[in-house]
């Protein structure tokens, strides 16, 4: 097995390696105390597993909407009591099962989910990751085929922070850039479509990088720009370059135009009403699947033992009935389920965070002090292994807030709408800082 380890463009490159090579193997990929696996079958990612808690298929399909928070209690309810059976189900069939979604609307979401995990990848700045060679590392797994570059440009658009962005760009702002290759065929390899084509015509070697991204509101640009860094897709140097008539270039490989579609509807998801539930009588055939895509129940085989997995469902169980009690308003039982949840998963940190969050939110002032550090400790700690988590960013800008900093309070409130569009007390303290300030 080979270790490696170096800055998301160096694993980028590995990957790009990988692929030219058509090889099939499985990375495992450490960053922040979060196991990733990749498994690459001859050069193209096909499936992740691991990763965090907001990265299970049942957390996703709350995201969508396609579950209520009622649905996913009974779905880890009836899984519970399949494990005491001794019966191994999946999420994805026991939400069929139950008449709650069709197979055809679990596929997409283990397809999105894969995605989102492979992302998730090239959020840290530094990771380390193993390399283990063969066809029989894909045994038993799904394959939902996933080209590199959009899932970059997928976690530059929707995972990477401001401050993030900026370490990617800061170091060519006043440089001079143009694309290695011709703008369609970068266009095609990062499934770059509408406005954000803008952003590659411009890329001629006439223009400073500052200069693209120049407007504070054009995060699309920003996103796009860094996405090119990290995959080495621009080179630079400190004067204009001769503008060069357009060449052919390289192909890109056709992109499938149902993944591209997959891809862009991910990048400006916003979360929807729970459609209504149909009955298992009415389900639609499932659409016909690529050839190389398995079938639902030839998803990753479970390697958790029995306990391990009765375990992290219970702590689950705890984690949704003490964020419900939270938002009834009942600070005493949602603090027991939590702290419950913490105690079956130590590692969790969205578990802690919650934990932490209740016991600020009860201190006595004497406490407070304590209690605020140990609640900006969880948050930071949350938000290094998965920056997508809209409640941490709410914890932090409510500690923000009670320090009397409204500036950053204000930021932190808007990053938690950005990544929950739901988050209702975040807009409603975003809404309040606005009219404070008018005063």
């Amino acid at each position: 097995m080979d270790d490696s380890s170096g800055t998301t463009a160096d694993l980028v490159r590995e990957l790009r390696a990988i692929e030219s090579q058509g090889r099939t193997c499985t990375l495992e990929i450490r960053a922040e105390g979060i196991r990733t696996f990749l498994y690459v079958a001859k050069g193209r990612l096909v499936f992740a597993e691991e990763g965090t808690l907001g990265e299970t298929l049942g957390r996703l399909m709350l995201q969508r909407g396609l579950l209520t928070g009622e649905q996913y209690a009974a779905v880890i309810e009836r899984m519970t009591q399949r494990i005491i059976a001794n019966e191994q189900m999946r999420l994805g069939e026991v939400v069929v099962e139950m008449g709650f979604m069709t197979p055809a609307q679990v596929l997409d979401m283990l397809g999105e989910q894969v995605r989102r995990k492979i992302a998730r990848c090239f959020v840290w700045e530094q990771s380390e990751w193993s390399i283990d060679e063969g066809d029989d590392v894909l045994e038993g797994v799904g394959r939902f085929p996933s080209s590199l570059e959009p899932l970059v440009l997928l976690a530059t658009r929707t995972l990477f922070e401001p401050a993030r962005l900026e370490a990617v760009l800061s170091p060519t702002a006043a440089q001079y850039g143009r694309l290695r290759r011709a703008t369609d065929d970068v266009a095609a390899r990062f499934a770059i479509a509408g406005k954000s084509l803008r952003t590659i015509t411009r890329m001629d070697g006439a223009t400073r990088s500052a200069s693209l991204t120049s407007a504070a509101a054009d995060t699309d640009a920003r996103a796009v720009l860094a996405a090119l860094i990290v995959c080495d897709e621009v080179e630079w140097r400190s004067e204009p370059w001769a503008v060069k008539s357009p060449s052919p270039g390289v192909r890109a490989p056709a992109k499938d135009p149902a993944e591209i579609l997959a891809l862009a509807a991910a990048q400006r998801f916003r979360p929807r009403a729970a459609a209504p539930v149909k009955p298992v009588g009415t389900f639609v055939a499932p659409r016909t699947q690529p050839a190389d895509v398995e079938p639902l129940r030839a998803s990753t085989p479970p390697r958790q033992s029995t306990e391990q997995r009765a375990q992290r469902l219970s702590a689950e169980q705890h984690f949704q009935r003490g964020k419900r009690l939270l938002r009834a308003g009942d600070l005493v039982r949602a603090s027991a389920e939590l702290l419950a949840a913490r105690e079956q998963m130590p590692e969790a940190s969205e578990y802690a965070l919650y934990a932490a969050w209740i016991a600020y939110r009860t201190a006595t002032d004497a406490e407070r002090p304590d209690r605020e550090r140990a609640v900006k400790l969880a948050a930071g700690t949350a938000l290094r292994g998965d920056p997508s988590i809209a409640f941490a960013h709410y914890v932090m800008g409510s500690v923000k807030l009670a320090e009397g900093d409204d500036d950053q309070a204000e930021k932190f409130f808007k990053r938690a709408i950005k990544h929950d569009p739901t988050e209702r007390d975040a807009e409603r303290q975003v809404r309040l800082i606005a009219i404070r300030r008018k005063k």
